[in-house]
């Protein structure tokens, strides 16, 4: 009998033993419970280059595209580029996304440091003076203030991230920042084309304020040429009625111009956040230019 209980104490296992046969099973377990899977960036086919309907003549020649300059540097006219440089300014737009930026910064600040334990430390220095005339009198030769000295430190519980929990929290603050950059960055380009279409839309109502002017003036001229051959007997009543109809098409074309033309004004206004009033022009549509090519094919 002593023989059999002397083996089977021999044969069980060790505590060490199980320790050894244990500790891969929880880390398994531990990893398997973390807080969500491990984000895998999804594979997307892009080609190298965009499809376009021509030879790639601009890039072989040095040109630049739109894609590769600044909005200061895709126009030419000062006027336009001081509008722009107004509402970047002045748009609440463009502070509110800057503002949800630094939010979204100091938010993943706050969250990085659930990483670390935090340390409280302070101290507090009391006097008390006792009534030298109260109801207990001191001894002579005892000095009624005495000074209380007091310091602590403290630590709080300290969580050490088993189930990755602050290590999501930390990944979606990082997403939420990089999603308000890309945001704040849609609003500038956004505020910027804005404007700039707002201006080239107020130059193209002032070329065709201009063009409806000179109609008045050569429908006017020819009115006045279909009286005179009316009075000469050569033309009739129903020409000069006519003309008339004529003249009177171009005075209201030029009353609507006027009319697009304070509208478009008080929308580029609102646009530089001020009210609305007149916008002073540059250089005239038939003249501007642009600093780059326009690449074919691009979707616009």
């Amino acid at each position: 009998m002593k023989s059999e209980v002397r083996s089977q104490k021999s044969e069980a296992p060790s505590a060490a033993h199980l320790t050894l046969l244990l500790s891969p099973v929880l880390v398994a377990a531990l990893a398997g419970c973390a807080v969500g899977p491990n984000y895998k960036r999804p594979t997307v086919e892009a080609p190298a280059t965009y499809r376009r309907a021509a030879s790639d003549t601009n890039a072989a020649a040095g040109a630049y595209t739109f894609a590769e300059l600044g909005w200061w540097e895709a126009f030419k006219d000062p006027r336009l580029v001081a509008y722009v440089a107004e509402a970047m300014t002045n748009s609440w737009d463009v502070k509110i996304a800057a503002a949800r930026v630094l939010q979204a910064e100091a938010n993943l600040k706050v969250t990085r440091s659930q990483f670390f334990p935090s340390v409280n430390a302070g101290g507090d220095l009391i006097t008390s003076r006792s009534s030298q005339k109260g109801a207990i009198p001191i001894p002579s030769g005892l000095n009624p203030q005495r000074n209380y000295g007091d310091v602590f430190v403290s630590m709080n519980a300290y969580e050490v991230d088993l189930w990755g929990r602050i290590r999501r929290a930390n990944e979606a603050a990082r997403a939420l920042l990089l999603g308000n950059v890309d945001a704040q960055r849609a609003v500038r380009q956004t505020l910027v084309a804005a404007v700039a279409a707002a201006y080239l839309d107020l130059l193209e109502l002032d070329l065709e304020l201009e063009i409806s002017q000179r109609t008045y003036a050569v429908r006017t001229n020819s009115l006045e040429l279909t009286r005179s051959r009316q009075e000469g007997g050569v033309a009739s009543m129903q020409d000069v009625y006519q003309a008339q109809i004529l003249v009177s098409t171009a005075e209201a074309a030029i009353a609507d111009a006027h009319r697009r033309i304070e509208q478009q004004e008080n929308q580029l206004s609102i646009l530089l956040g001020r009210n609305p009033g007149n916008i002073e022009r540059g250089e005239p549509l038939v003249s501007q230019k642009l600093r780059a090519e326009v690449p074919p094919g691009l979707p616009s």
